[in-house]
């Protein structure tokens, strides 16, 4: 009889998927290399081993330092070189860890780097490791406003890179809060990638390329590979986007509500002024990870022909 492999869930407990490597830029910052060459506005390595303070590697520096909120913590590990390649061997990340947990940055004023209006290029991108994330749950990576802060307006979302539970995978969720006209309202507009991944105990990059005014000009990225997705509440609009001097919060938002507070690991998130080019965003993922189906049983190799070898393999992806 025809031998079987069956890989899906767990036996061997080898279970990481096929990912092909490019080889790694030389140097322990590979990845931050990567990242100031595009320029980003923003862009906070989290690479702090103590205190309550998080720095920004950029021109802008000293003005958007953020400040942990709550249960964040600094000097966990992130990525590291022996699976992901663009990263030293003891790279550091922030942790969120339960609700009203965040990292606040203040807005420097008006018309700041990070106020973003109609006709205006976006690109967001950062690592995470989420621990659980609920069906239909959305939580937050980065976002500007909805803070609940006082004297800001509330849902004042002027954008937001979150992750969406979806059938029991995470998909890349962009969001933000078009401002009123004559013709209509305040409403929210929220785009889902089509992709997803498993929460598989394993870093993810994340990316999301947004033009304001032009709702077709979207795309996602999942560990290098390209999504695409589509608007589901509010739909596609051509409105301008909610723009004031609230601040910026990673890990959460509405004053740390905890159905919107991300649960796990968080590393270098940068923001841009620009769409960044497919190949740009697409080397960000580079990882080194067994082959499941170079593990066998011994018994497997000689089966005999009255028999069925079945061997199952847990989290696979796609």
């Amino acid at each position: 009889m025809e031998r079987f492999k069956w890989g899906l869930a767990s036996l061997l407990l080898v279970g990481w998927p096929i990912t092909a490597v490019a080889e790694a830029p030389a140097g322990p910052a590979a990845f931050a290399g990567l990242v100031t060459a595009d320029e980003p506005v923003a862009y906070w390595r989290f690479s702090e081993t103590e205190g309550n303070r998080a720095t920004s590697h950029t021109r802008e520096d000293a003005r958007l330092t953020g400040t942990l909120v709550g249960a964040a913590k600094l000097g966990v590990a992130g990525p590291r070189r022996k699976i992901y390649p663009l990263f030293d061997e003891a790279n550091h990340a922030l942790a969120i860890q339960g609700g009203k947990s965040f990292v606040r940055v203040a807005d420097p004023g008006e018309k700041s780097s990070l106020d973003f209006g109609n006709g205006d290029a976006i690109t967001i991108e950062a690592w995470v490791k989420p621990d659980s994330l609920g069906d239909d749950q959305q939580v937050y990576i980065v976002g500007k406003g909805r803070t609940n802060n006082k004297g800001a307006a509330r849902d004042n979302q002027n954008y937001a890179l979150r992750l969406r539970g979806m059938g029991g995978l995470a998909h890349v969720s962009f969001l933000f809060r078009k401002a009123a006209t004559a013709a209509a309202p305040q409403q929210f507009h929220r785009w889902n990638s089509r992709r997803g991944f498993v929460l598989d105990g394993t870093w993810h990059h994340v990316a999301i390329v947004y033009e304001f005014g032009k709702p077709y000009a979207i795309r996602a990225y999942l560990d290098g590979q390209e999504s695409s997705g589509s608007w589901d509440m509010g739909g596609p609009t051509t409105d301008p986007p909610v723009v004031d001097n609230d601040e910026l919060w990673t890990g959460s938002a509405s004053g740390g509500n905890p159905g919107n507070t991300f649960q796990g690991l968080i590393d270098e998130v940068a923001i841009y002024r620009k769409a960044l080019d497919p190949n740009r965003l697409q080397e960000r993922y580079q990882a080194i990870k067994p082959d499941p189906r170079e593990v066998e049983f011994a018994a497997a190799q000689a089966i005999s022909a009255d028999r069925v070898a079945v061997e199952l393999y847990e989290n696979v992806g796609a």
